[in-house]
């Protein structure tokens, strides 16, 4: 609170993507490090459901699975089933999902590779942030 009825907050913003392409999904598929054997087979299945609705010109517009989609479906597949143990996976929901994240980021920190040189963006931007005195 800044005086009587005068409040000063600062706001800031940083659009996360690849290359001007996708969001944080996109991003963490970039720098994952574990092989995604399981994750990538979806390309096939993806290509199939475009296949398929293709064929239907009725309703194709409305079954084409977005890109964003897709990378969100392939990034909880990728830390599910390559690189989940076979205990992890008895308590999938707690240690294996994007639902609880914060586990996966805590413990599994092997599973991406935070020096990617696509992450150097972000942290010129958090570094200018959290340095900033405006």
């Amino acid at each position: 609170r800044h005086g009587a009825n005068t409040y000063v907050f600062k706001l800031s913003c940083f659009l996360v993507n690849v290359q001007e392409k996708g969001e944080l999904e996109t991003l963490l598929k970039t720098i994952k490090t574990k092989p995604s054997v399981y994750a990538d087979c979806l390309y096939k299945w993806k290509e199939c459901v475009k296949n398929h609705f293709n064929s239907e010109t009725e309703i194709k517009n409305d079954k084409i699975i977005s890109d964003k989609d897709f990378d969100k479906f392939w990034l909880s597949n990728y830390i599910r089933f390559d690189t989940c143990t076979s205990y992890e996976k008895k308590q999938a929901f707690r240690k294996c999902s994007l639902y609880n994240f914060d586990y996966v980021l805590l413990n599994k920190k092997d599973i991406f590779d935070f020096d990617h040189p696509v992450l150097d963006t972000l942290k010129r931007y958090l570094y200018f942030v959290s340095n900033s005195n405006n």
